[in-house]
């Protein structure tokens, strides 16, 4: 379903194929892309990252040696949280952070604690030019937005200034100013640079869901979608929610247990954006929620239909459990 505008005081409403950015909803792209390129052996998760790119080191001799694919998707680098996303929203380039991060704090060895990272899962991009001489852009589209039909779907600026059916970012608590595009976070595509329309990113869920011609092999997909490490997030990260679970983070998937239910979940923010998807494989359902008008309704939109969506199904359960008690006292008593 499409509201509102594309951009405040202009009459062209947002439809289905309106391009939003995703910011950090990208990671969970990548995160099923590497997934194809793992059962296609292009990558293996556990492969050293120093093994991929010659000449490859971080601060201690420990992180350079054992820091592996695996490490970059589920932020346990080692390195401490947000490394260098100063450099990103300066808009270094991408080549110049890389140099940069043999002198990166570590607080950890690899595969210890979980630090969030965009510098660090956009290494991944680097790992697979070197594998296959193409880019994170290229493999993408030809592994996922085309095989899906994501035809709105793109990972530059460019394509997104471009497009004249874009929703432009807007700001303030009643959303009336809309601001100028940015091209923030471009340089860490797999990360936070993917742009696509609310029907891209519904096929992406059903390509997930489809059981007749699944997405991904059962082991990868359970690799994918299994916690790879403890999350300690704020209360208020899930303000919204209803007393959550464990709070884990798989391959580019954070993994949450909310109401017996395990849920794949991330949210996504870019100044004037804020993007929310989730994923529950148990009861065959997702849903992705794309806004220009960044408010307290983003975050209540995940947690309030997984709500509705759970008591639902627990009534149906339960109705149809009951007509069928009700049908074997009718047979006893014939």
């Amino acid at each position: 379903r499409c509201y509102g505008s594309r951009k405040a005081g202009s009459p062209e409403p947002v439809d289905e194929n309106t391009v939003f950015r995703l910011a950090s909803v990208s990671k969970p792209v990548t995160g099923v892309l590497s997934g194809i390129l793992a059962q296609e052996k292009i990558i293996d998760f556990d492969e050293c990252v120093k093994d991929c790119l010659p000449g490859f080191h971080l601060k201690t001799a420990e992180s350079t040696n054992n820091l592996t694919v695996r490490n970059l998707l589920s932020h346990t680098s080692g390195l401490v949280p947000h490394a260098y996303d100063d450099l990103v929203e300066g808009h270094v380039p991408f080549p110049a952070i890389y140099r940069r991060l043999r002198t990166a704090a570590v607080s950890a060895a690899p595969g210890k604690i979980y630090g969030y990272q965009n510098v660090m899962f956009s290494l991944v991009d680097t790992i697979l030019a070197v594998k296959t001489s193409k880019n994170y852009s290229r493999l993408v589209k030809e592994k996922l937005f085309e095989p899906l039909g994501m035809h709105n779907a793109s990972t530059d600026f460019e394509s997104f200034r471009d497009n004249p059916n874009k929703a432009w970012p807007h700001w303030g608590n009643s959303s009336q100013k809309s601001l100028p595009l940015n091209d923030r976070y471009y340089t860490t595509v797999p990360a936070a640079g993917v742009n696509a329309s609310i029907t891209d990113m519904a096929r992406f869920l059903q390509g997930l869901l489809d059981k007749n011609n699944p997405l991904l092999h059962e082991e990868i997909q359970q690799t994918i979608f299994q916690p790879q490490v403890v999350s300690p997030l704020s209360r208020g990260y899930f303000k919204y929610w209803d007393n959550v679970g464990r709070k884990n983070y798989g391959i580019g998937w954070r993994l949450v247990d909310y109401k017996n239910r395990n849920v794949a979940y991330h949210g996504g923010y870019v100044h004037g954006y804020k993007a929310e998807i989730a994923l529950c494989q148990q009861e065959d359902i997702g849903i992705v929620y794309l806004t220009n008008s960044p408010n307290s309704v983003a975050s209540q939109s995940i947690p309030e239909f997984l709500n509705r969506f759970f008591e639902y199904r627990q009534t149906k359960t339960f109705l149809a459990e009951s007509e069928n008690e009700e049908e074997q006292l009718k047979i006893q008593g014939s």
